[in-house]
């Protein structure tokens, strides 16, 4: 049996879990609408439809901003990519274009307006993406010739719609090989290592492989080298 003393116990405590429950939807339903503006904001900043008569001048605006030399002619590009990256309140294009054998190349980041924010000199230029918080990340070619291959992955930080700098450069794929004075193919050797990349919240993660052939070996051995991860600036 209930005490009048209990049952006024029992009244007050369900009183206070009735006003924390009101209490944390008016919290919720407060906080809603801007998480889902932020949602949108995001969804609607989307990369610019480039006409492809454009990349000539992006061409030639990358190689005047780097002191490179301008050809007259402009012979095509060997490849191209396009993403969008939201920084400052501006939506922004980024452009790698990578041209002459992938041994010249840049970026572009570009506003809505289609006026031309920063650039930047990368040979052979390829395989731009958000990397999240207003960065972008993409690969260039670091050395290329005879028996030799190195690309680099580079990730570029905003400052300012207009200022963005490099807070990671690092060795993503590499290729050497060398053949011996003596023997046949058997004897030649290799090392080609790779990895992928991928962005979550503030965290890069390479997933990284490599392939070796030794000398006498009859095949090579293909190695999968686990992933590895790394934190990128704010």
């Amino acid at each position: 049996m209930y005490t009048l003393r209990s049952v006024g116990w029992l009244v007050a405590c369900q009183g206070l879990l009735l006003a924390l429950l009101l209490a944390a939807c008016r919290e919720s339903d407060e906080r809603a609408p801007s998480e889902t503006a932020g949602a949108a904001s995001e969804a609607e900043c989307q990369a610019l439809r480039v006409d492809t008569t454009q990349l000539a001048g992006f061409v030639r605006r990358i190689q005047e901003t780097a002191g490179k030399p301008t050809p007259g002619a402009f012979i095509g590009l060997d490849d191209w990519s396009i993403t969008s990256v939201r920084a400052f309140g501006h939506c922004l294009s980024v452009l790698a274009l990578s041209w002459a054998n992938h041994l010249e190349g840049g970026i572009v980041v570009l506003d809505s307006s289609n006026t031309i924010r920063a650039t930047g000199w990368y040979p052979g230029a390829s395989r731009v993406v958000s990397a999240g918080r207003g960065r972008f990340a993409f690969v260039f070619t670091a050395v290329k010739g005879p028996g030799i291959v190195e690309k680099r992955l580079v990730v570029r930080c905003p400052l300012s719609p207009d200022i963005f700098l490099e807070c990671l450069d690092l060795l993503i794929e590499s290729y050497e090989s060398v053949q011996a004075y003596e023997g046949g193919p058997e004897n030649a050797a290799w090392l080609r290592q790779t990895a992928e990349m991928s962005f979550k919240g503030d965290t890069l993660i390479l997933f990284r492989r490599a392939v070796v052939k030794r000398p006498g070996d009859p095949v090579q051995s293909e190695q999968t080298l686990g992933a590895a991860k790394l934190v990128l600036p704010r």
